[in-house]
């Protein structure tokens, strides 16, 4: 007689379906925000490739504006630069 004895699974290895939605949003929000900035790069902004920029974003002068690595930029802020020669 060979029984099996079954274990329960630990948490982390489970996966239920709402856990798959908020890790499938969080991603697709990720790269929406990837994008925003692949866009504000377009218009004339020094971003780096880490940088990650929310919705209802402005920036007035992009070509004023040089962000670095790991930084984000919440939803609805705005960049206003007054002053061609100024920097952000």
């Amino acid at each position: 007689m060979n029984k099996r004895i079954e274990q329960p699974l630990p948490e982390s290895s489970v996966s239920s379906p709402a856990r798959v939605i908020n890790r499938t949003l969080h991603t697709a929000d990720l790269v929406l925000q990837r994008l925003r900035a692949s866009l504000w790069r377009v218009r004339g902004a020094r971003l780096s490739a880490k940088v990650m920029i929310g919705s209802g974003v402005m920036i007035r002068e992009p070509s004023s504006v040089t962000l670095m690595d790991h930084v984000t930029v919440e939803s609805q802020v705005w960049l206003k630069v007054v002053d061609h020669r100024a920097t952000i």
